[in-house]
Formats: C-alpha cells, sequence, structure tokens
C-alpha cells in the first residue's frame, strides 16, 4: 500500500510539472513589434566647403535612434549635445561605418550632432528634433 502511494505521488508530481510546462510554452511566445515613442527630424545645420569625408545621419524606423554613417571613420569624432548645456551628452571616436545612437530616454527638444576631423575641425553639424 506505501509503494502504490508513493507511485501515486510520484505519477501526480509529474503530471503537474508536464502541466506547467506546457502552460509556459503556451504564454511565452510574445510577438514583439518595435514602435518608437517619439518622432525625430534630423537636419544638416552646418557643412564645411572641403569635407575630405562624407558623414550622414539617418533616423531609424521604428526605433528611436539615429545612426551616423561614415565609411572613411579612422579620426571623426562625434559630440552629442543640447544647445546650450554645459557639458556634452556624449562624445565618441567613431571606430564603425554605421554607428548607431538611441535617444529613446531623453527629453523632447533640439540636439545637435557635431562632426569633428582628425585635426579637431569641425566638418559637419546636424540638428536633431526631436518630439514625444
Amino acid at each position: 500500500m506505501k509503494a502504490f502511494i508513493l507511485i501515486l505521488c510520484v505519477t501526480i508530481s509529474f503530471v503537474l510539472q508536464a502541466q506547467e510546462a506546457t502552460d509556459f510554452a503556451d504564454t511565452a511566445i510574445v510577438t514583439h513589434e518595435k514602435k518608437s515613442v517619439s518622432k525625430i527630424v534630423i537636419f544638416i545645420a552646418f557643412e564645411h566647403d572641403s569635407l575630405p569625408i562624407d558623414v550622414n545621419c539617418r533616423v531609424i524606423e521604428h526605433e528611436d535612434a539615429i545612426e551616423i554613417i561614415a565609411y572613411k571613420y579612422k579620426g571623426v569624432r562625434i559630440v552629442f549635445r543640447r544647445s546650450n548645456a554645459f557639458k556634452n551628452m556624449m562624445e565618441i571616436d567613431l571606430d564603425a561605418t554605421h554607428t548607431t545612437i538611441d535617444i529613446k530616454t531623453i527629453f523632447s527638444g533640439t540636439y545637435y550632432i557635431d562632426v569633428y576631423d582628425s585635426e579637431g575641425v569641425k566638418r559637419k553639424m546636424f540638428r536633431v528634433e526631436k518630439d514625444f
């Protein structure tokens, strides 16, 4: 009789664990749709006459991010800032042809991306307008 109760308890526990596994498998299938929270528009605010490098900036669709594209990125530095801020928000030296900046968590308003060459001369400036 003790063996029968033991086998019954083990069988019930296996059935319950299997039921939990199937319930988890049914609820774990989630479809992710990326939707941007804000509207981002990019303008060229300044461009040096003789630009030895080609730097472009575009908005990544369905994400709150922008992408900086520079095929000759050696020595190029990017500064991401607000218009009258005391300190820059981000300063990076480009190390790839495509660099993504996620601006999901920053407030709406006007931001600037300054592009400097290896000599420290500002070659291009993008104005980024973000609205919620």
